[in-house]
This record gives C-alpha cells, sequence and structure tokens, in this order.
C-alpha cells in the first residue's frame, strides 16, 4: 500500500494457492488413483482518490488457473488452463440525500483445454452499472439498473428496487430484481458434452426482509427473510440419449420460494466473549416442467437441493486465545442416479495470538471433526476429519 497524498491510495495484491488432492473412489468402485492439482495465481493494481463529496476507484487484475486432472485406470490425462483479465472504474458521489454509483468493468476469460474444441476459447464481457439511493430519516429508496455485452449470448437490462423502513428496532426491506445467468465456458465448450446454442438463464426474484435488533445485551439481531425466484431456460447436465456422454440443455423452468432465519447472541462477562449464531432455512426449488432423461416430475424438488438447513456457530473470545465450533445439518437430496440422505457435520477453530503489535497468530482448523461419512453427490464420499495450521503476521510501518 502507497500513499503519496491524503486522498490517493495505490495497492498491489497478490495471492497463491496451490493444492494437491486424491480422489477418493466412488462407493461403487473398489479403488481410486486418480489425483487432482490445482495452482492459482491472482494479481491486482488498484488505485483509489477520495475527496469530500467523490470517491473514484479503478484497478486492473489478472487471474492465472491451472487445473490438471490424472486417472491412469480411466485414461484422463486433462490439462486445464484459464486467464482471466479484468480492468473496471468505479465513481460515488453524493448529492444531498442521494448516493450515486456507477461503474464499468471489462472482462476477457480464455480457456485452453484438451476438452476443447479449439485451444484458446474466449469470453468477453462489458458491464455498465449505475445506482441512485435516496435516504431521509427512517426511509430509503434504490433504483440500480445493469447492462451487459457478451461475446456468447445477449443480456437484457438488468433493473433492481429497493425499499427499506427503519422503525425503532424493526427494519423492513423489499427488494425486487432481475436475475441473469450466462452459460459458462465448459456449458458451451467442453466436449463431449457442450452446447453452442445453449440460452442464458434468467427470472425475477422478490425478498421481503424483517429485522429485529434490540438495544440490549445477549440478543443482537433476530432475522427473517422470505424469497421468491422464477427462473427461465434452466441450464441442466443430463444423458444424452444418442450417446453414453453428459451434455448441457435448457431444460426448464424452475420456481423456488422459501424462508430465512438467523439470530445473533452476544454475552461478554470480563474478558470473555460469547457469541452464538443460528442461521436455519427451508427452501423448496421445484421444476415447472417434466422431463423424460433425466426423469423429473413437474414439481418435484431440484437435484442436489435440500429443503432443509440448519448452521449453529459458537464463538469464545479472550483477548489472546479465540475458539470456535460450527454444528452444521443439512436435509436430504434428490440425485440423478440415488437418493442423498441428509447429514450432521461438525468443524472446531482454536488460534493463539503471540504478538499483539505484530498481530501474529497461530490458528488450527478441523474440518469435519467427528469424521463423519456424507455426500453431497450420490456415491462420491466426501473427505473425512482433515486439520488445517495457519500462521500469520502483519508488519506495518
Amino acid at each position: 500500500i502507497y500513499t503519496p497524498t491524503t486522498t490517493d491510495r495505490f495497492q498491489a495484491d497478490l495471492w497463491i494457492q496451490q493444492t494437491d488432492r486424491g480422489i477418493p473412489p466412488t462407493i461403487v468402485q473398489n479403488r481410486s488413483v486418480a489425483r487432482q492439482t490445482d495452482l492459482n495465481k491472482r494479481y491486482k493494481l488498484s488505485w483509489r482518490k477520495s475527496t469530500t463529496h467523490a470517491t473514484i476507484k479503478s484497478y486492473i487484475a489478472y487471474l492465472d488457473e491451472h487445473n490438471d486432472y490424472l486417472d491412469s485406470i480411466f485414461g484422463i490425462d486433462n490439462h486445464n488452463r484459464f486467464d482471466q483479465y479484468i480492468a473496471g472504474t468505479e465513481l460515488n458521489r453524493r448529492l444531498g440525500l442521494i448516493d450515486l454509483k456507477a461503474d464499468g468493468t471489462l472482462t476477457r476469460t480464455i480457456g485452453h483445454s484438451e476438452a476443447y474444441d479449439l485451444d484458446g476459447q474466449r469470453l468477453d464481457v462489458a458491464a455498465l452499472h449505475g445506482s441512485a439511493t435516496y435516504t431521509k430519516a427512517a426511509y430509503t429508496a434504490a433504483l440500480a439498473l445493469r447492462q451487459e455485452w457478451r461475446s456468447q449470448s445477449e443480456s437484457p437490462l438488468l433493473p433492481a428496487v429497493m425499499l427499506k423502513h427503519a422503525h425503532r428496532y424493526i427494519t423492513t426491506i423489499i427488494k425486487l430484481t432481475r436475475e441473469f445467468r450466462a452459460p459458462t465456458l465448459n456449458e458451451l465448450f467442453w466436449q463431449p458434452g457442450g452446447n453452442l446454442d445453449l440460452l442464458a438463464e434468467q427470472g425475477w426474484n422478490q425478498e421481503l426482509a424483517l429485522s429485529y435488533t434490540p438495544e440490549k445485551n445477549g440478543l443482537d439481531y433476530i432475522n427473517i427473510e422470505l424469497f421468491h425466484r422464477k427462473l427461465a431456460n434452466w441450464i441442466l447436465w443430463t444423458p444424452d440419449s444418442n450417446t453414453q456422454f453428459w451434455s448441457a440443455y435448457n431444460l426448464g423452468q424452475v420456481r423456488s420460494y422459501g424462508s430465512e432465519l438467523s439470530l445473533q447472541s452476544t454475552l461478554t462477562t470480563g474478558i470473555t466473549q460469547i457469541r452464538t449464531k443460528l442461521l436455519a432455512s427451508y427452501t423448496l426449488s421445484k421444476n415447472q416442467i417434466s422431463i423424460v432423461l433425466p426423469r423429473i416430475t413437474a414439481g418435484d424438488q431440484l437435484f442436489y437441493t435440500p429443503r432443509e438447513k440448519l448452521v449453529v456457530d459458537l464463538r469464545i473470545a479472550r483477548p489472546k486465545l479465540k475458539f470456535g465450533f460450527i454444528a452444521e445439518y443439512t436435509g436430504k437430496t434428490l440425485g440423478i442416479n440415488d437418493k442423498v440422505p441428509a447429514y450432521y457435520l461438525g468443524h472446531a477453530q482454536l488460534s493463539w495470538t503471540l504478538n499483539t503489535k505484530m498481530q501474529t497468530r497461530i490458528q488450527l482448523d478441523i474440518n469435519n471433526l467427528f469424521d463423519k461419512q456424507y455426500q453431497i453427490i450420490e456415491r462420491r464420499p466426501m473427505p473425512g476429519r482433515s486439520y488445517n495450521l495457519t500462521f500469520k503476521s502483519t508488519i506495518k510501518k
């Protein structure tokens, strides 16, 4: 970070991640020798200028992602690489009671893979976004518009409207947005199975949220959210009736609706703080049109979409020592071949700050603490207990 003046700030970011993992056998295999290695590098340069009434940000970024998959039993040796170039500018300005925002981005994604007919398949996206937010007393109203221009598909104008009212301890928010998801590189170009004739998924989303925030020690907030979405041109990979391969198709219309409940409680005794979060959701995502292959009856829940989810997050913090425990429940789902049973998981975290001045910290994460056997996709077991040890130190001048 470099700040030559009080209004200018330059920043450079570098992020590198490398993983090497063995792929466990499915429940219908005796063994597996498959391995997947990933090497991801992300670079970003940004500039920010702040004045009394406005802020402008500009940035350029480059993402270099490598993915290699090897399975000698099935004769698979795939080497995939994705390069992404991003440039963007954002302007924020306040005019009286109105906050204005405008931003534009240019993105080019290039995919290299033996699974593409031609090496270097490309997606280009240019996007403009603008919003205005008006706030007066307890009322807030916002209007946003986004327009994208894509090299492989057409995008409609995407509006979003938000109304908010805050009265003492209760806040009410209403949202209406238009949804859009364009086909990915793999959905378009992967062979066999990619489909250049795919249409973008699009639809509308409505949300109603109520929040209660009492001003007292103990209960921090309770949030309740109701939502409804209707999506057309749902993209799904399905078995091709003429070949043994799976292909991407626009298969139907999807309607999703449900509710989410979240709450947080904080108790402080001396130098110890205990914070508990709860998140519960119930989601119905139903296909509106019957499909022969894979067999989907109108009104069925979407594949791999659980109706019930519950997460409890407990955090105990002292000045130099922190402990966390997360318990989660995911309900059963329908798979394309078999049903996927519900499962419970527990995760633990312990961190110790060695030097508060340099912000030096050691952290131990234990995922799947009780070594549960579970599946997200049928026949593919997920990892058992795993450990992650992190050492972090921040140096400031």
